[in-house]
């Protein structure tokens, strides 16, 4: 493909059409985290201006061609950078019995036709997604900012580049044996249409070595020195965040937030709408939220959301979020035929993983250490009445325990199979299938983790005329070995990350924010409840799953 420059662009592998249609937006699974002001409470009658969405970011793109096409001011992606590494959860950000929980993988040194061309995608994606006078930054580094800014001025052209920014910093980046050290990143700024561009100058101190000799200026002076106030160039020197800094967070490629803040002041106003694609930490977000803008983030990563919500609840006051889960969505974007050959390929991987024997012609699909296996499906909900039929086979079979791996599904729908299993005198354990297996990751089956997603015992409690909940343990069968350590070492409270209870229509009430101390068997309390509602409470573990 040709830019507006006349130089063709191309590479192994590249796709010469991206579709550019909307995805059906209809059964997404939501929470809605109602409005929180000074005095930490809820209003939960103001509807969600902001959207969290968890999934693969080219399907959620997608999905928001379909409401919000042509109404984004700015937009600000952050991507891996192909430094062909794997970044884990700062060690003792979260919790100092963490295990190094993967943030993201970054690997694409053998592959960057295929990095490129989920680039692409992305690019142009968000480029339907501008309003007429929105803004695009895209944050990358010396592997590939040189290509990413011709694809840029092909997707945009030329004319629509406005600056090369460099973001200087003064650690990290020194060379292994050749070359100067690497102190910066780079951040391609373009807009959707110079004539009509939103833009409000910045300005910056330029401090001058002696206040002698100028005339028709106001100087200024403070403990560094005298300064004149200029506009801002495109030299950016603000510090990267390290490890024991108040802003940081448990993420490893955090942001700071003075960056996000000064693209938002400059290429947006109060009230519009800022997107980030790959959300990670959530600083932009955070940063749009303090500076009263709309937002809406979207990452892949349990992680990154669970950063995210804590970054979230942990402010004086935020407007009201959704958070929305894309699984569905990712999976629809296929046509039948195709989706049927991944359920059965994914069944297939998954079993591999596990070890499990598989069978024929039974409702299970494989067995293992004297237990029937199931491996859910997405894209259809087990039903009770399925799950009874399950149930009844098993037991024809000899089998007194049943074995779920699933992906991910509501923890209502969890406990009613709990139960209907008790019933049937069934010892039923649910296992979280690994996360680099939902996504299609190559990953090494010995290294893989299948935690047991555990049964939640709580009550409700009134004391004084307040209503409030009691979560008294997590309940486990056979949790896997790194799960069985925490249990040694902390207790089930050094499992769980945050808490919240919600409405059945999916409300947050309540929630705990990121808790302080994780250690113990001691029941946990929430904050008051609203009565006449039926309750639900959730958890999220360390690694950012929701049980």
């Amino acid at each position: 493909m040709t830019n507006s420059t006349g130089i063709e662009l191309n590479w192994p592998g590249r796709k010469k059409q991206i579709e550019l249609t909307a995805v059906p937006q209809s059964g997404l699974p939501r929470l809605f985290f109602p409005v929180c002001g000074n005095a930490g409470r809820s209003n939960v009658t103001q509807p969600a201006a902001n959207l969290l969405l968890q999934g693969d970011n080219a399907p959620g793109l997608r999905h928001l061609l379909a409401t919000v096409r042509g109404e984004v001011q700015l937009i600000y992606l952050d991507p891996p950078f192909a430094t062909g590494r794997k970044f884990h959860q700062p060690a003792g950000q979260k919790n100092k019995h963490t295990t190094g929980t993967i943030a993201y993988h970054d690997n694409w040194q053998h592959s960057r036709g295929t990095y490129l061309n989920l680039l692409e995608e992305r690019l142009r994606l968000s480029h339907e997604l501008l309003s007429r006078s929105g803004s695009l930054y895209l944050h990358l580094d010396y592997r590939m900012a040189p290509i990413a800014r011709l694809l840029l001025d092909e997707i945009f052209g030329a004319n629509c580049f406005v600056n090369e920014i460099i973001w200087y910093y003064r650690t990290g980046g020194m060379p292994e044996k050749l070359g100067f050290g690497r102190k910066h990143d780079t951040l391609l700024f373009y807009v959707r249409d110079p004539d009509q561009a939103r833009w409000h100058r910045q300005q910056e101190k330029s401090y001058l070595s002696h206040k002698y000799g100028f005339s028709n200026i106001e100087l200024h002076e403070d403990e560094q020195g005298i300064y004149t106030m200029a506009n801002m160039r495109d030299v950016w020197d603000i510090p990267a965040l390290r490890g024991n800094q108040p802003e940081r967070v448990a993420y490893p490629t955090q942001k700071p937030l003075e960056l996000l803040s000064r693209i938002i002041l400059a290429s947006s106003d109060p009230g519009d709408l800022i997107l980030d694609p790959f959300a990670g930490s959530g600083t932009t977000l955070v940063a749009a939220e303090k500076l009263e803008r709309r937002w809406i983030g979207l990452d892949n990563s349990p992680l990154a959301i669970s950063v995210i919500q804590d970054r979230m609840a942990g402010l004086q006051q935020h407007n009201a979020y959704e958070l929305q889960s894309l699984t569905q969505v990712a999976h629809m974007q296929y046509p039948q035929e195709t989706r049927v050959k991944q359920e059965r390929q994914f069944q297939e991987n998954v079993l591999g993983c596990y070890a499990a024997e598989p069978v024929s012609d039974k409702l299970y699909h494989a067995h293992r250490d004297e237990s029937a296996l199931f491996v859910d499906n997405l894209r259809k909900a087990l039903t009770a009445g399925t799950l009874r039929k399950l149930l009844e086979e098993c037991g024809q079979d000899g089998f007194q325990r049943l074995l779920l791996l699933t992906a991910g599904r509501e923890t209502a729908q969890l406990d009613s199979w709990r139960r209907e299993a008790e019933r049937q005198d069934i010892r039923f354990t649910i296992k979280q299938i690994p996360g680099e297996l939902t996504r299609g990751e190559k990953t090494n089956r010995n290294r893989l983790t299948f935690d047991e997603i555990p049964g939640l015992v709580w009550r409700g409690r009134t004391r004084k005329g307040e209503r409030y909940l009691e979560l008294i343990e997590l309940q486990f069968n056979d949790p896997s070995p790194r799960q069985q350590e925490l249990l040694e070492k902390t207790g089930w409270r050094g499992l769980v990350s945050s808490w919240w209870v919600r409405d059945r229509h999916g409300t947050v009430l309540w929630q705990s924010g990121a808790l302080k101390v994780q250690s113990g068997n001691e029941p946990l309390f929430s904050g008051q409840l609203p009565s006449g509602k039926k309750l639900k409470l959730e958890v999220r573990n360390l690694q950012g799953i929701v049980w």
